[in-house]
């Protein structure tokens, strides 16, 4: 993500958590229930070129759900 200068001081870690899935596989799983949990039964993730990998991660994290 790119911030100008001044957007910085806006971006702290509480409001990255409150706004994205950026968490430990625990962490995330537990967010995820809460989503679904509060009637949303379907969730996309973007994943960036080069980071395909990432897919398995999500794979794991979602069996657990």
């Amino acid at each position: 993500m790119f911030l100008r200068e001044e957007e910085k001081a806006l971006i702290t870690p509480e409001f990255v958590q409150a706004t994205t899935l950026s968490a430990s596989p625990d962490e995330l799983v537990d967010r995820i229930r809460q989503i679904y949990e509060a009637g949303y039964h379907q969730i996309a993730i973007q994943l960036v070129p080069g980071e395909e990998s990432a897919l398995e991660d999500w794979a794991e994290v979602f069996a657990r759900v």
